[in-house]
């Protein structure tokens, strides 16, 4: 599959990067990382710019999370739980995988959507939530945008930094998906952490 990336970028340059990422977003099995660390490796045998590459890589990946958002909204629908939803069908997101989404999303919603753009499989998933609880859009869009232009700018540059061996990258992610779950939930916990005690805060001034 690497190679029907390289072929297709090469052939295709911004606008292959823009088509691979935005059916990944649909199709989670594929791995982004493969897509964004070939384009990063482009850009320093071709004459693809880093901010070309990203915007085409974020502008997929936003248009890729809006397609998710409105099947969420829409998920109850029995043709679209047909087309979707089960294993072997095109999201290959079975029940158990929709539960475990929905609960981290109802907990934290707005700050999962931000941070979760930033983990595998994740990354995509969590815009069926977004959708079936009807998050406002143009706060789903700029959080989705956020943090898709944060994980595909250093996506990317890893892939020009590592060149020849961009591949690299894939097998980090593989061996580290659960590493970047630990981080994230942590970064979660503190801004959580945070929060609370502002509100305490806020609260003892109103008493006072």
């Amino acid at each position: 599959m690497d190679n029907l990336f390289l072929h297709f970028i090469e052939n295709y340059g911004n606008i292959g990067i823009f088509l691979l990422i935005f059916i990944e977003n649909l199709f989670p099995p594929i791995p982004s990382e493969a897509i964004l660390g070939i384009g990063g490796f482009f850009i320093s045998q071709t004459q693809l710019s880093f901010v070309s590459v990203l915007l085409s890589a974020t502008l997929g990946s936003i248009l890729g999370a809006i397609a998710l958002y409105y099947i969420g909204r829409y998920i109850n629908s029995p043709r679209i739980r047909n087309i979707f939803l089960g294993e072997g069908k095109l999201l290959r997101l079975g029940n158990d995988k929709l539960s475990k989404i929905k609960k981290i999303y109802v907990k934290h919603q707005k700050v999962s959507v931000f941070l979760l753009r930033m983990v595998p499989i994740f990354r995509s998933i969590i815009s069926i939530p977004a959708g079936m609880f009807r998050m406002n859009f143009l706060e789903f869009i700029l959080l989705t945008s956020l943090g898709s232009l944060i994980w595909n700018g250093i996506i990317i540059y890893a892939g020009m930094y590592l060149g020849e061996n961009w591949a690299f990258i894939e097998k980090i992610m593989k061996n580290y998906t659960y590493l970047i779950v630990i981080v994230v939930a942590l970064i979660l916990m503190v801004y959580l952490y945070k929060r609370r005690k502002e509100n305490k805060n806020s609260d003892k001034k109103i008493q006072d």
